[in-house]
């Protein structure tokens, strides 16, 4: 039933005349020209980092893309566990055919597709305590995005963190 509800929503929800970049977009730039940053010396900063998302349901999908679209110029997707029916409303643009295929591959390819500018890479086909911290290696930041039913996730993603030094910022479900 909340799937249907989600899907109906998204149907009939308001659209508004501004691409959805440009309304990301605006806001961003007079906040950086407020702090006296061009937009030409934030769009090389951010096309230099790689963020790392770890966990690509829903709200860690959406995060990757806005990330994308902000021009963020790699971003490392981990999330080895297959999409499920139920992700068909959850996720964006996902169709049958992402079923049952891991949700890092998915993801990629949807970025891959929309933002060919950017660098997607992939972590491994599982996740685990001991290879999360090698896995994000490299990254800025951090994303964690896994829901509650995976909140041992966020104890492995802080950890990783502290051992990188890598800044970590979390949302969750």
């Amino acid at each position: 039933e909340l799937t249907a509800r989600q899907v109906l929503y998204a149907a009939h929800a308001p659209r508004s005349a501004l691409s959805f970049q440009d309304q990301v977009g605006a806001p961003m730039r007079a906040m950086l020209h407020s702090f006296g940053i061009a937009e030409e010396q934030a769009t090389r900063a951010l096309q230099s980092k790689q963020v790392a998302v770890v966990g690509l349901e829903a709200h860690g999908a959406y995060a990757a893309m806005l990330l994308a679209q902000c021009g963020v110029g790699r971003l490392l997707l981990v999330d080895p566990f297959p999409c499920q029916p139920q992700n068909l409303s959850l996720m964006p643009p996902l169709d049958h055919r992402g079923i049952g295929r891991p949700r890092q591959e998915v993801i990629r390819d949807i970025l891959m597709q929309q933002y060919p500018d950017g660098e997607y890479t992939v972590g491994g086909p599982q996740i685990s305590r001991a290879d999360l911290a090698d896995t994000l290696r490299g990254s800025q930041m951090i994303i964690g995005a896994f829901d509650r039913a995976f909140s041992a996730a966020h104890h492995w993603i802080n950890r990783a963190s502290l051992a990188q030094g890598i800044p970590a910022v979390y949302s969750e479900l």
